[in-house]
């Protein structure tokens, strides 16, 4: 299972440290010779104008079939701001959501902002409705022992 953040910052490295897959920086993992035919994947963006255009560009890329490698599961929309989003932010993730298998929205985490960490623990319900989701696929596409547990 791996993360593709669609900018710098987009949050990848955090859901690899929580979640375990592996974090692919910015750019589309390959399958392996002798390996699944295609890697299970999950992309990565700020729900941002900046961040969305990213990932839009990334979905515009598998949809043509540029990244043959690529089993893309959908996209992480990370909140960038507490409280509400922005009518025009949420115009735009609709559309983008409708480019991808599945979207999950990870709320606003203020430890993450301010601290670079938070504990996974203390994350509001939604975040950790959110993370459970995102567990699942995780565990449906990586093998036990290369889980962080």
């Amino acid at each position: 299972m791996h993360w593709v953040g669609t900018h710098g910052g987009s949050g990848e490295s955090t859901l690899e440290t929580w979640l375990g897959g592996r974090a692919c920086g910015h750019r589309w993992p390959r399958a392996t010779p002798g390996g699944e035919a295609t890697v299970a994947t999950v992309l990565v963006a700020r729900r941002t104008h900046n961040g969305m255009a990213s990932a839009s560009a990334a979905a515009r890329q598998w949809a043509a079939g540029a990244v043959p490698d690529v089993n893309l599961l959908g996209l992480v929309l990370i909140e960038d701001a507490p409280g509400k989003v922005p009518r025009e932010l949420q115009r735009q993730a609709k559309v983008l959501s409708g480019a991808v298998p599945r979207t999950w929205i990870l709320p606003w985490i203020e430890d993450l902002r301010v601290h670079g960490e938070a504990d996974p623990a203390s994350l509001s319900h939604a975040a950790t409705r959110t993370l459970a989701s995102l567990r699942e696929v995780v565990e449906e596409h990586t093998p036990a022992q290369k889980r962080n547990v």
